[in-house]
């Protein structure tokens, strides 16, 4: 006997152990078609004195359920039950408003589908479902402190879980069930967002788009019939917005006027609550054109622009100081810049003040290098080793800068006696010259003949140097 009880008792704890191995779920009884749905941390009770929480296996849609204690009870080792397919009630309520069932009968058969449609009563809207406590019962086989015992549970669900938000919910029974419409007043609320509805500035005679958002935080449609803008502002939208959605419209503004356009957007619909009216203000400014252009050689730009309209074209606020600057390519040089055929700057870089539309052009020359010595060619009788000087001038002849490194003063052999005496380097821009004093002690009473020739490394430069001549007595 000892041998045969032993071996059902490990039967058992093979059994047990077997069961602990399944999936685990806290048993709280949801509702869900076809089956239940367990939950975490719920809490169930029955006829049993069992109150706990338990993991295992359910089907409740074949009728069986084997499970293991976790929690409370701890003698409580586990339990394995069995139901019949019993007939189930179905109860449904709502407040402002009306539920009807189909088939709408007070008992139903295990697991018959039926029908709920949720009416809502003037001036209310549905809003959702939610389940009271679900109810069944079935026994079960346990193994407890006192050896193997048959317990009469009874399942209860907390409830106050939501199951729909659409007024027809379709329900199984394959437990007592309480379910509730929830209505709420109807409630069309509307808000605005508008993200910032300020233009700084925009050309009159164009145009610019901003967008906002109409939206809808009741729980009924929200029909949308107009939306009036203050002057200068445009952006029709009519329609229905759904609840909790929104809808985004565009705004544009185009101003045909200098000055400041402001007011509020004014939005026409059967809400019943919330702001309507949205800020927007903006300026238009006049603005003009600036076209630039040049002759070939070179290029043009433009700096503080406001926009471009075209490759060569800007548009800038009445009033703003534009720095405009020629760029000429290797080989050329910047001359002037003209309007209508008129001189305007000499500089590459100027200031342009906008009053009025304008058409400038860069004008360019072949770049060109080039150093002279201008002066009084004669120096006169002198006594033998007086010194004497004389004047003359050392001008850059182009158009580019040049570099000076001195003066080379020959005689008509290429001798460079120390007869005449003078030296100068240095760079001079384009137009500028520089005053070169130039000694003369003759040393021998005869007559002299030399020539000063500017020395520059520009192999390319036009260099013309000045004949002297003088006598000593």
């Amino acid at each position: 006997m000892r041998r045969r009880s032993r071996w059902k008792w490990s039967f058992v704890v093979l059994l047990l152990l077997s069961l602990l191995a399944q999936s685990s779920l806290k048993a709280s009884l949801v509702y869900g078609p076809g089956s239940f749905i367990l939950n975490d941390g719920d809490v169930y009770s029955n006829t049993g004195n069992y109150i706990g929480s338990s993991s295992g296996s359910y089907n409740y849609s074949s009728g069986s359920v084997t499970a293991t204690n976790t929690v409370i009870n701890p003698g409580w080792l586990g339990f394995q039950g069995t139901w019949s397919n019993q007939p189930h009630t179905l109860t449904v309520s709502g407040v402002n408003g009306t539920v009807t069932k189909s088939p709408d009968l007070a008992i139903y058969e295990y697991n018959t589908t039926v029908t709920l449609t949720a009416v809502s009563d003037p001036g209310y809207a549905f809003i959702r479902w939610t389940q009271g406590p679900a109810h069944l019962t079935y026994t079960s086989t346990g193994v407890g402190p006192n050896g193997v015992s048959t317990v009469a549970h009874d399942y209860w669900t907390v409830g106050g879980n939501v199951v729909g938000t659409s007024p027809t919910l379709t329900v199984t029974t394959w437990a007592d069930f309480d379910l509730r419409a929830e209505f709420a007043p109807i409630s069309r609320i509307i808000s605005l967002d508008g993200n910032g509805l300020v233009w700084d500035q925009q050309v009159i005679g164009e145009s610019s788009q901003k967008i906002f958002n109409i939206k809808n935080t009741g729980n009924s449609p929200l029909t949308i019939t107009d939306i009036v803008y203050p002057a200068g502002f445009s952006g029709a939208w009519s329609g229905s917005i759904a609840p909790g959605a929104s809808q985004t419209v565009t705004v544009t503004f185009a101003p045909t006027a200098a000055g400041t356009y402001s007011g509020d957007i004014e939005i026409h619909s059967d809400a019943t609550s919330g702001n309507n009216t949205l800020a927007i203000t903006a300026i238009g400014e006049v603005a003009y054109k600036l076209t630039g252009n040049s002759s070939f050689r070179g290029l043009w730009g433009f700096t503080s622009l406001v926009q471009y309209t075209a490759p060569t074209e800007c548009l800038y606020w009445t009033g703003s100081v534009v720095n405009v600057q020629a760029l000429p390519v290797t080989g050329y040089v910047f001359h002037d810049w003209t309007e209508n055929g008129h001189v305007v700057s000499t500089s590459p870089t100027f200031a342009l003040t906008i009053q009025a539309a304008h058409t400038i052009r860069a004008n360019y020359v072949h770049a060109y290098s080039g150093i002279r010595l201008t002066g009084s060619r004669s120096f006169g009788n002198r006594k033998l080793r007086s010194v004497s000087g004389h004047s003359l001038t050392l001008s850059n002849s182009g158009n580019t800068p040049i570099q000076s490194t001195g003066l080379r003063i020959a005689n008509q052999r290429g001798a460079t006696r120390q007869i005449f005496q003078g030296d100068w380097s240095g760079l001079l821009q384009p137009g500028e010259s520089h005053r070169i004093v130039i000694r003369f002690q003759p040393s021998r009473r005869i007559g002299y003949f030399y020539r000063i020739t500017p020395l520059t490394p520009d192999t390319a430069a036009s260099v013309d140097g000045l004949s002297i001549t003088g006598s000593g007595i």
